[in-house]
């Protein structure tokens, strides 16, 4: 009797197909994950090195801007400057750079706090027309510099907060806002020729007719990009100017595109240059 033989078992060839797809299945997803944390590891690194430059450059531009504030006449002319829309100063650095700033007043809003040093009427005063203000506009009301609202600064919802529905007050203060040369005297004067004698000094104790908080919008143009920072100071006497706040104003690149306008060196800048080049200080647009 003779015994068939004994049929031999074919491997698996799909189960071995499998486990290989799945091999490189994780493989793949290592190497892809390993990439990924490179990537976002240099972009951490690149943004913090971007950080770094930002905060230095700002720095630089403080400094340009406290330089130029020191300079005799600066100071005395700047709240009048900045009231006539010309408050900008402008340098130009030996490697091309050109470095501008616009100084708005930055007075024109409710002080909340910081009036320690001033007497509890007036601390009373200024507490009772900020609770007047909108409660949605909470950029009508600031934490820093002097306790005094800036007259030419102030908007409308400022002036109604303070007038407290006397909408005769109201046209007097909006009136007082054209006049070029306004000072105490002259608001107690216009006050009390309306009658309004008894409430005239506290009245004029609000405001401040030349300014010296200042929001100053500065910018640094190169060839390639236009890079902005925001800045909240005090330029006042002869001490040098207190920063109360610096920020990078971040953006996407798409306003960094110049005009050719801006990219052609102005009369101004021309001058500037050569001041730059000689002896590397910035030289100032608004006296």
């Amino acid at each position: 009797m003779t015994r068939r033989p004994r049929a031999t078992r074919r491997p698996a060839r799909g189960y071995v197909f499998l486990v290989v797809l799945l091999v490189m299945t994780v493989g793949m997803i290592l190497v892809l994950a390993a990439t990924e944390r490179a990537a976002v590891s240099t972009n951490l690194v690149t943004a913090r090195v971007r950080e770094y430059q930002a905060h230095h450059e700002m720095l630089g531009v403080r400094d340009l801007i406290i330089d130029w504030a020191q300079k005799p006449g600066v100071r005395e002319k700047l709240a009048e400057n900045v009231r006539n829309g010309e408050g900008t100063f402008d340098a130009v650095l030996p490697d091309g750079t050109t470095i501008t700033a616009r100084f708005e007043d930055a007075q024109g809003a409710i002080p909340i706090a910081g009036n320690q040093g001033i007497d509890a009427q007036l601390v009373v005063a200024l507490h009772d027309a900020a609770t007047r203000l909108p409660p949605d506009r909470p950029d009508l009301v600031r934490v820093a510099g002097p306790p005094t609202i800036s007259l030419y600064g102030a908007p409308e919802e400022v002036l109604k907060a303070v007038a407290d529905r006397d909408s005769e007050l109201l046209s007097i203060l909006r009136a007082m806002q054209a006049e070029p040369m306004m000072d105490a005297a002259r608001f107690t004067t216009a006050l009390g020729a309306t009658g309004r004698s008894a409430r005239a000094v506290d009245l004029s104790r609000l405001f401040t007719y030349a300014p010296t908080l200042f929001r100053i919008s500065a910018r640094v143009i190169t060839e390639k990009e236009v890079r902005r920072y925001t800045m909240l100071a005090e330029i006042s006497g002869n001490l040098a100017p207190t920063f109360r706040d610096m920020r990078a104003i971040p953006g996407d690149g798409s306003e960094d595109l110049l005009l050719e306008s801006e990219r052609a060196p102005s009369a101004v800048r021309s001058e500037s240059r050569r001041s730059a080049s000689s002896d590397s200080t910035p030289s100032p647009r608004a006296k």
